[in-house]
């Protein structure tokens, strides 16, 4: 049986190192990506903010507590969305097996191509080199017989350094590791086990699936398997692109129904947006609608047909939030995830409903001005307050 060579690429803070690239003088300067709002939350976070406390997913007022001179920059979405787009057909040179997971995430398959590329390890070090000089962003990187074992060599050598692990030598490679470098380990998991004096992998990897199974349930199973390396799940190449999220926070919590309608398709417009850059269409979408009291509303729906207008995404998410907003609370924020993304084939105009055919063509029109120059170039009036 062949030996699998997994190759992981992880870009730390993307969407900050991006900034860094398009404006040099931010490197090492504390840089948060956040709206201007009162209320907004941090998209992203520079690894100086980070070594400095600051959080993604921290709302604004409280990273400038922590610091003062923090530069906030504006996200730009479909910049963003560009440079994964770049990454990942640097990468196809190299492999037809690629996974996207998050942005800046990539697993490659290297199995099979030590002919045309050397060793695997050499591979992975010329990858780096690739994102590098191409792309201006220096990732970590993670050569393993797995995806588990490549992916905790990237967190381990964040965010900028290498590592080759040798078959055979996954377990003694994560045995020292804190636990809360393995996937799957959240920070109320981690805060569990190391109140166990579950400390390191090793150690998880050492308990009985009994002892695993009483502290974590099922999934404390998986877990210690993982702990000991071992992990048998394929890239997942093809067709399939990754998910993309969009959070759109309200300016002041409020249950008006038309500020509801407003920031769906705020959330649609941008989401819809990153998505046609990557020439997918949309098969899953899931609506979160946050309440003011803390609670959270939950909806989701699969299309067998490929959804890529705003137009249609608009009124599945106007559809979710009847199905699911039943309370009469106020709202504080809603989250889009378009996922299942599947590649986009336009059909001919001759067997296109005129409606569909004018909406295409509007679709296209207005792309075709916002990749030019912004995303809020042009704007629908009931994106307007």
């Amino acid at each position: 049986m062949r030996e699998r060579e997994i190759v992981h690429i992880n870009v730390s803070h993307f969407m900050a190192a991006v900034e860094e690239t398009l404006e040099p003088r931010l490197r090492g300067r504390p840089t948060v990506v956040a709206r201007d709002a009162e209320r907004a939350v941090l998209f992203d976070v520079s690894e100086t903010a980070f070594r400095a406390g600051v959080r993604k997913g921290m709302f604004l007022r409280d990273a400038k507590r922590i610091l003062r001179d923090l530069t906030v920059i504006e996200p730009k979405p479909l910049i963003y969305a560009r440079a994964q787009k770049a990454l990942f057909e640097t990468m196809c040179r190299f492999s037809p097996l690629i996974e996207q997971q998050e942005r800046g995430h990539l697993f490659i398959d290297a199995s099979g191509t030590r002919r045309l590329f050397g060793p695997p390890g050499d591979l992975a070090a010329r990858i780096r080199r690739e994102v590098k000089d191409a792309l201006s962003l220096i990732p970590s990187t993670g050569h393993a017989a797995n995806k588990l074992v490549a992916k905790v060599a990237t967190r381990v050598v964040k965010p900028d350094g290498f590592a080759s692990i040798p078959h055979g030598s996954e377990a003694s490679f994560l045995s020292p590791q804190e636990v809360d470098l393995l996937p799957g380990v959240g920070p109320k998991i981690a805060r569990t086990l190391t109140s166990l004096g579950v400390e390191t992998l090793g150690i998880l990897a050492g308990l009985t699936e009994g002892q695993a199974a009483a502290v974590l349930g099922r999934g404390g199973v998986r877990l210690r398997l993982l702990a000991a390396g071992i992990d048998d799940s394929p890239v997942l190449g093809g067709a399939t692109g990754p998910a993309v999220r969009v959070e759109v926070p309200f300016p002041e919590d409020s249950s008006d129904p038309e500020e509801l309608s407003r920031r769906l398709f705020d959330a649609v417009e941008e989401g819809g947006m990153q998505v046609r850059l990557m020439n997918r269409g949309v098969c899953s979408l899931k609506l979160e609608i946050w309440y003011a009291d803390g609670l959270t509303a939950v909806g989701s729906e699969q299309f067998l047909v490929p959804l890529t207008t705003d137009r249609s995404l608009f009124l599945k998410a106007t559809l979710l939030a009847e199905r699911i907003q039943v309370r009469r609370v106020r709202i504080k924020q809603v989250a889009l995830t378009f996922s299942k993304l599947s590649e986009s084939v336009r059909q001919l105009d001759l067997f296109l409903p005129p409606d569909l055919e004018k909406e295409q063509r509007l679709q296209a029109a207005l792309d075709t001005i916002r990749r030019k120059y912004d995303l809020h170039a042009v704007r629908y009036a009931r994106s307007l307050a």
